[in-house]
């Protein structure tokens, strides 16, 4: 590293010094410049990547009932007049479908992509999703 980028580095840390949790220097003490890059780290350090996946049981996925229920009123329909305007508009959904999605029950992935193919919303908007651990994706990326 370069005087020049070392100097403006001690400048900038001496206008508005931001130390590390007990590691702040005494009173007339610049940072060392180990305190500062740990400091950066810590700021800089963004969350562990996080993985999701559809929540699924035999072979059915979970809804977001809260969402289904906001775009269905966005609509101004009950769940009749939505299962007949999917009726009508070729969306192999039915009332029943309807209703169990909106009570928290799962359904056929198939039911899902056709609800959001009618609200015309993405997928992954509608169907619940949980995080996924490391140990988890890894044990499924060994499987395959």
């Amino acid at each position: 590293m370069s005087k020049e980028i070392d100097s403006s580095l001690n400048e900038e840390s001496s206008a508005a010094p931001q130390h590390a949790e007990g590691n702040t220097p005494h009173a007339g003490e610049h940072p060392s410049y180990e305190n500062m890059l740990a400091q950066l780290a810590a700021n800089m350090n963004p969350a562990p990547a996080v993985r999701y996946e559809p929540m699924v049981q035999q072979g059915r996925v979970f809804l977001v009932k809260d969402v289904l229920k906001s775009l269905r009123n966005e609509k101004l329909q009950t769940q009749e007049e939505m299962a007949e305007s999917c009726q009508q508009g070729r969306f192999r959904v039915s009332i029943a479908s309807i209703k169990r999605a909106e009570i928290g029950r799962p359904v056929l992935f198939r039911v899902a992509r056709e609800l959001a193919r009618y609200f015309n919303v993405p997928v992954e908007r509608i169907v619940k999703m949980r995080p996924v651990t490391v140990a988890e994706y890894l044990a499924g990326e060994t499987k395959h």
